[in-house]
């Protein structure tokens, strides 16, 4: 009994360090006109999605990227590296700063994202440490970055539920 738990532990943490590192499961439709916003996460390009501990943004902060040369100045400027290559003719990138945190363990999350009133809002949650949790005891700076499928429509992005 013991093994298969052991192995399933295995496997779970496989796929969700092989979804945080941006390889979700490939959408296999590409192109086209977005019909539903709920599927407007770019889970084709790989990798999508960027989430870390640590960046250079001391307070918080959401910025919608939509063309190369922003993407290149927001990595240069918060991680002091090069940009990863993002084709900005089909995707736009949001990204969220917690700012500056006493603790480990907070994250972004982000929430499929809804059509309002011919807009589009994409929500993120503040993920926190549970209480009694394990966490390091420095200052952390986490972030999340997330890429989706180009729309015509306006792109808000705000704190949700």
């Amino acid at each position: 009994m013991m093994p298969r738990i052991v192995v399933l532990a295995v496997i779970s943490g496989a796929l969700t360090l092989s979804v945080a590192m941006g390889r979700a499961p490939r959408d296999k439709k590409e192109g086209g006109a977005m019909e539903d916003v709920a599927k407007l996460a770019a889970t084709e390009a790989s990798p999508s999605f960027w989430r870390g501990a640590q960046s250079g943004v001391s307070k918080p902060d959401i910025r919608v990227v939509k063309e190369e040369k922003a993407w290149a100045a927001l990595w240069k400027e918060e991680f002091n590296t090069e940009a990863p290559k993002v084709d900005f003719s089909r995707y736009f990138a949001v990204a969220v700063f917690l700012g500056l945190r006493n603790t480990g363990g907070y994250g972004v999350e982000f929430l499929t994202p809804v059509a309002e009133k011919g807009k589009v809002r994409i929500a993120y949650r503040v993920k926190s440490p549970g209480t009694g949790s394990f966490v390091i005891q420095a200052f952390t700076q986490p972030y999340a970055i997330q890429l989706y499928r180009r729309t015509p429509l306006e792109v808000t992005v705000e704190k949700g539920d």
